[in-house]
């Protein structure tokens, strides 16, 4: 009996023993398993914010009028920023996957307009190689389905990215056909290659995790080795089937079956077959030419919360079409002081009418922000002001994070333009009466200048060109040919009187010279005219260090490259301005509108030259009965940078 109760004893040890080693084995797994998530958030993030630069100014520059060679090369940096945002996606979708928080939403899609996605995309990987690809598509197809088209276009490009990939010379070839089955189609994706083909020992590693097929042979071909496990997930979760065969060295052929329900019996078309299989598929531009019919909100007020000043940039050049007030900060305790800073009983106008915040700022995050505004302002307005989550964190389970502590909502970067527009209506343009939207669309009408219609170099400087300005740069600076043209005309206006104090100065080229020459230097850069900025810097220098030699030799270079830039740019003026189209007879008004006053006021406050040329320009496009004096002299003061002056008298006038 001891012998027994021994043993049994001994067994209990074991069983416990055992049962602490399972218990720490399943804590060390999720202790890895958020370790990973952890570095999975950190990785979406550093890629994003780049690929969200990369993708909304490609999209910004592309909405202009742009030469056809130049709209090219910029429609090729996007659908290559795209192919790199799918290898992020990868690597997210795995981690949802694995969470069990993958879900599959079905929508209505148009298949030719999926299948013109695809080739697009993919042609741009046989640009570097001499390869023949080819489509053939059944024309009887129905023309619109309903399923994940995300999904189903994210296991389609895989498989065809991998054939472009594995292939370095010969064909592909991508075949769709269908069959019916009661209301619904069972649609045949087959991509043929004659890559490299697939070893029948290595058959078996082809679905899995982080595995690259004869990873030594194939180590300069990009990868992260997700894509085929996350297309068989996904193939598996819409009830689809992926097969696949392979011949080492001769090529492979992979096959995707899937049921999708029919929307549209009517069928895609021989006209439009034949304009796919010659890639001439021109039903539906790609979103990032698409034109938005965006509304005009020039009552809207924005805030932007962003430590990347490219990122404010590109927000920032996503909203002007809508004519939006933009402010911006650069981290959550200045966005926290301007919240602060507006009472309940503020003006309407004073109060933002959403936050766009961003998620990971050194120092203090956008959570912690938005808790302080929500939770520790005690207004009604922190409490319930729209805020908005603009991040490139979009693992998972984020969404509910951001709803869970304040967010109204989430936009994940790069920015969707439909996913933006959807919001400005939602929180700016819909609350608005109908009094300030007829108001608004009136002033639409009557052209009131918009800092997004004349972003680019375009038809007031079409064929002009001055050696050393860099006009484009210059446009693009200022935010209009309109506010360029007045920095223009106040260089002319002020520089000949700065070359004189600069010749006096040269004598004995005393201290004085270098303050003068520093104040050329940075008009000639602030009007992107690099030479004689570059000139005035070297002087500026030479002048620091008593450098006399140097001054002498090239003062005269300086000011003999200073009179020609004027002149050049006085001639330049003259012969753009000539080809502005004369304006019709204007409005007549009682007198200037009192709160365009107000805010020339405050702009000067806070020297907004582009936008104080916008309300200018605006007062000068009616005639008035009473007190029209105070209109050119704003002009005047304006082209002279005086802003002073202009506070004090609308100071008084305003009173």
């Amino acid at each position: 009996m001891g012998d027994f109760s021994d043993s049994f004893n001994s067994m209990v040890v074991q069983l416990e023993q055992r049962s602490v080693d399972l218990l720490q084995a399943k804590n060390l797994a999720e202790a890895a398993s958020e370790s990973k998530s952890v570095f999975l958030s950190t990785v979406s993030h550093e890629m994003r914010t780049p690929l969200n630069a990369i993708l909304g100014l490609a999209t910004i520059e592309l909405q202009e009028n742009l030469p056809p060679h130049t709209r090219v090369n910029l429609e090729k940096i996007y659908t290559s920023g795209s192919l790199l945002l799918s290898l992020v996606n990868d690597i997210l979708d795995l981690s949802k996957i694995e969470a069990g928080g993958f879900e599959i939403i079905p929508t209505d899609y148009d298949v030719a307009d999926l299948i013109n996605d695809l080739t697009q995309i993919n042609l741009v990987r046989n640009e570097s190689k001499n390869l023949i690809f080819e489509l053939d598509m059944d024309e009887t197809i129905p023309q619109k389905m309903r399923g994940d088209v995300l999904r189903v276009k994210q296991i389609l490009n895989n498989i065809l990215s991998n054939a472009f990939k594995y292939t370095e010379k010969g064909k592909i070839k991508f075949d769709i056909s269908w069959k019916r089955k009661d209301d619904s189609a069972i649609l045949f994706f087959t991509v043929s290659d004659t890559g490299i083909g697939i070893k029948k020992d290595d058959m078996g590693k082809l679905f899995t995790e982080y595995s690259q097929i004869n990873s030594y042979a194939n180590r300069n071909i990009e990868g992260t080795g997700l894509g085929l496990s996350i297309a068989k997930h996904l193939a598996d979760l819409m009830n689809g089937i992926i097969t696949v065969k392979s011949e080492y060295g001769i090529g492979s052929t992979f096959r995707f079956d899937l049921q999708q329900q029919i929307v549209d019996f009517a069928p895609i078309g021989a006209e439009n077959v034949k304009n796919l299989k010659n890639f001439h598929f021109l039903a539906r531009q790609s979103v990032q030419s698409k034109e938005f019919v965006r509304a005009y909100m020039p009552y809207g007020k924005i805030l932007l919360v962003d430590d990347v000043p490219t990122n404010l940039d590109v927000a920032k050049g996503l909203m002007l079409p809508y004519g939006l007030h933009v402010d911006c900060a650069s981290c959550g305790q200045e966005a926290i002081a301007k919240i602060r800073s507006i009472s309940d009983d503020s003006a309407t106008e004073q109060q933002y009418d959403i936050v766009f915040m961003d998620h990971m700022m050194p120092g203090m995050d956008g959570v912690e922000a938005t808790r302080i505004i929500r939770n520790e302002i005690g207004t009604s307005y922190a409490r319930t002001v729209p805020i908005i989550a603009l991040t490139a964190n979009a693992l998972a389970g984020n969404e509910k994070m951001f709803l869970a502590n304040g967010f109204t909502a989430f936009i994940p970067k790069p920015i969707d333009l439909t996913q933006l527009d959807a919001a400005l209506n939602k929180y700016v343009r819909d609350k608005q009466s109908d009094e300030s939207l007829a108001r608004a669309e009136r002033d639409r009408r009557r052209g009131i200048p918009s800092r997004h219609n004349e972003t680019a170099a375009g038809s007031v400087w079409e064929g002009f060109a001055v050696n050393g300005l860099d006009i484009a740069s210059g446009v693009r600076r200022y935010g209009s040919d309109a506010a360029y043209r007045q920095i223009l005309h106040s260089y002319l206006i002020h520089t000949p009187e700065l070359l004189q104090r600069l010749r006096r100065t040269a004598e004995d080229f005393p201290r004085e010279y270098a303050v003068e020459v520093h104040g050329l230097k940075g008009s000639s850069y602030g009007i992107c005219a690099g030479a004689v900025g570059d000139m005035a810097a070297e002087l500026e220098r030479a002048a620091k260090l008593g450098d006399t030699e140097t001054l002498r030799t090239n003062h005269e270079t300086l000011m003999t490259m200073t009179e020609t830039l004027l002149a050049d740019l006085k001639n330049m003026l003259r012969a753009a301005e000539s080809t502005v189209p004369a304006q019709s007879a204007k409005e007549r008004l009682p007198a200037p509108n009192r709160a365009l006053l107000e805010k020339m006021l405050y702009l000067a406050e806070r020297c907004k030259t582009s936008l104080m040329e916008e309300v200018i320009t605006e007062m000068e496009r009616y005639e008035y009965d009473s007190q029209a004096e105070i209109v050119p002299w704003l002009r005047e003061r304006i082209n002279n940078f005086e802003y002073q002056m202009i506070r004090d008298r609308l100071r008084e006038k305003i009173a």
